[in-house]
């Protein structure tokens, strides 16, 4: 492990309160917590206060391994009304929530659900209202939008806003997301975001230090990339001032040259005065006239080289003048090929079509414009004709520009298949939302129920959508379909229920089914099987059974510990849809046995590529 930073700091600095760096991370980044402190080196007049949306998440062992540091610095829970002392790592607790008041640190307890809490939000306000610019926050990835609000605040109040940066992001669809990152002033990988702390807390001490010189901490245009809003060093201050110092006394030195040769002038005869103003106003004319000429060609001549337009010029009798050198992608065009005919000139493109247009154009001084293909390649050009005005504004030939836009129209062709392909899925999922409402309301005996079935059915189906949302090519996988389902009826994973499989991914269409029956099956676990009791419990599992041709997925629903359950008197929708839609979709077979303990219900489906994308069958 190498140490950034280094501890410096008088005894004035240990009697201030520390400085706080606020810090908050997910369960799912412990691998950005741990690179994130095993490059930080904790200064005993630094604190740091790790906020974790869902602690009871974390492995408690692994991440206080993770935060102990060699340099000696303590690990402490938050206590309510404690004060903040130098280095020491302060952990939130579990379901509370953490800010900072006059100095101290305070905890509440959590009203809201997991997730809905805005634990790093929280802490990161309260940072930034107390501390101002004297405040620190950094979020790690997988937070989602708590710590926006933080980040947002400690801009605001003038404090150092840090996110992480995760592989792959770019800062074009940063800048358009909801999450810390596309506000913060830093977007860095874990292990480089404790260098810039260091480097802003010896800002903050330099400032204190100086005297009657203040310097706010200003950023600087950096590449949009890689650094966009780097903090001014205080060595580029200094050199700075520096150079500001020898710059006025060079001009105090040329001002009392100036003064000397005024004197001298003075004391010379009028008519030598007279000449060599003279002179001396002819010289100046000439060197400016010869320095705008010189500016000129430099910026014609770097205009022709940068430009990515191919252009060339021709006279009235069609000879090439002028070229730039992305002409070459069009026509076969060397430096010596200027004052050739163009008609000479080996061409990618039909060329010659242009002929009358440019003829037009020598004649009527309208601008023409058409498109040209190359035969070979298929790139499509936007070809452009205009009159060439000479410094006598008289027209001595046109400028003909090739624009490059085979891009856009591949782009224009795919959006139109594209909105196709939308038209298509908004139809069927239509289609979808309009047979779950008819067959909610035959089966529905009231206006509650019917409300009741048609918003769970409805938020079930969309849950699917989200799935397939995520990636349209890629199926849908089974264990999510049944997690996502079932965890939004708080059944717990491990106490309640076990789920147990191969993986399985359905196609966009089948997983809109199977969402739906894996509904009515949990709907009913709820209302009268498993999860009506605390005891309940729910195994669920599938296999490939490969025994047979074509092989088959064997999906088992097993209910223990619930009440007593018996047929129901009639068939409604979950029923129709278990027995019947499976069948007709996937030419399935549903059992239902009515237990003692609960529902076992067992749907077997024959594997085809309409239904199922993975495993990948044979032919």
């Amino acid at each position: 492990m190498s140490e950034v930073g280094s501890e410096s700091a008088d005894g004035r600095r240990r009697a201030k309160a520390p400085l706080i760096i606020g810090v908050g991370a997910s369960a799912g980044a412990m691998d950005s917590i741990e690179r994130f402190f095993s490059r930080l080196a904790l200064n005993s007049d630094q604190a740091i206060v790790l906020v974790l949306q869902r602690r009871e998440a974390f492995d408690d062992g692994r991440l206080r391994e993770m935060l102990q540091r060699p340099e000696g610095s303590r690990l402490s829970e938050i206590q309510d009304g404690a004060m903040i002392e130098g280095g020491t790592i302060y952990l939130c607790p579990v379901d509370r929530i953490a800010t900072i008041q006059g100095g101290r640190l305070a905890i509440r307890g959590a009203a809201q659900a997991p997730g809905e809490r805005a634990t790093i939000d929280s802490f990161l306000v309260s940072l930034a209202e107390e501390r101002a610019e004297e405040a620190i926050g950094v979020v790690l990835a997988g937070t989602g939008g708590d710590g926006t609000l933080g980040v947002e605040t400690l801009k605001d109040h003038g404090g150092l806003a840090i996110a992480e940066r995760v592989a792959g992001d770019h800062v074009d669809q940063l800048a358009d997301s909801n999450h810390a990152a596309a506000i913060a002033d830093y977007v860095l990988p874990p292990d480089q975001i404790p260098e810039h702390i260091q480097i802003y807390a010896r800002h903050l001490r330099r400032l204190e230090e100086r005297q009657g010189f203040e310097v706010p901490p200003a950023r600087v245009a950096d590449n949009k990339e890689n650094n966009p809003n780097a903090l001014v060093r205080p060595e580029h201050v200094e050199r700075l001032e520096s150079e500001l110092l020898t710059t006025r006394e060079r001009l105090q030195a040329t001002i009392e040259e100036l003064e000397s040769t005024n004197e001298a002038l003075k004391s010379s005869n009028e008519e030598y005065q007279a000449l060599n103003e003279e002179l001396a106003t002819v010289n100046g004319e000439l060197a400016h006239r010869v320095k705008e000429l010189a500016r000129a060609t430099s910026d014609l001549k770097n205009f022709f080289e940068g430009t990515q337009i191919a252009t060339v010029f021709l006279d009235n009798d069609l000879k090439v003048m002028n070229f730039t050198p992305a002409i070459t992608q069009v026509l076969h065009l060397v430096e010596t090929d200027v004052g050739r005919p163009i008609a000479q000139i080996k061409a990618r493109i039909p060329i010659e079509e242009l002929y009358d247009d440019v003829r037009r154009v020598l004649r009527t001084l309208a601008s023409a414009e058409r498109e040209l293909s190359a035969p070979d390649s298929g790139t499509r050009y936007v070809v452009r004709i205009l009159p060439y005005r000479s410094i006598g504004n008289f027209i001595a030939g046109v400028v003909i520009t090739f624009i490059d836009v085979t891009a856009i129209t591949r782009a224009e062709e795919r959006q139109r298949l594209l909105l196709a392909e939308l038209q298509h899925r908004v139809r069927n999922t239509l289609g979808v939302i309009r047979s779950i409402a008819r067959r909610s309301a035959e089966t529905s005996s009231s206006v509650d129920e019917y409300a009741a079935h048609l918003d769970g059915r409805l938020n079930a189906f969309a849950r699917t959508q989200a799935l397939v949302i995520r990636d349209p090519e890629g199926g849908v996988d089974l264990e999510y379909l049944v997690i996502e389902e079932l965890l939004g009826y708080n059944a717990r994973e491990g106490e309640q229920l076990r789920v147990s499989g191969p993986q399985v991914r359905f196609q966009s269409k089948a997983a809109e089914t199977f969402a739906l029956a894996l509904h009515e099956l949990a709907t009913n676990a709820l209302k009268y099987g498993a999860l009506s009791q605390p005891s309940g419990r729910i195994e669920i599992s599938w296999r490939i059974d490969e025994a047979v041709n074509p092989p088959r997925l064997v999906f088992d629903w097993r209910e223990r510990n619930g009440p007593s359950v018996a047929p129901p008197p009639r068939k409604g929708f979950g029923t129709e849809l278990l027995e019947r839609t499976l069948a007709f979709e996937f030419k399935g077979q549903t059992m239902m046995m009515f237990n003692a303990g609960g529902l076992h219900c067992t749907i077997i489906i024959p594997l085809s590529r309409r239904t199922i994308h993975t495993p990948v069958l044979d032919s």
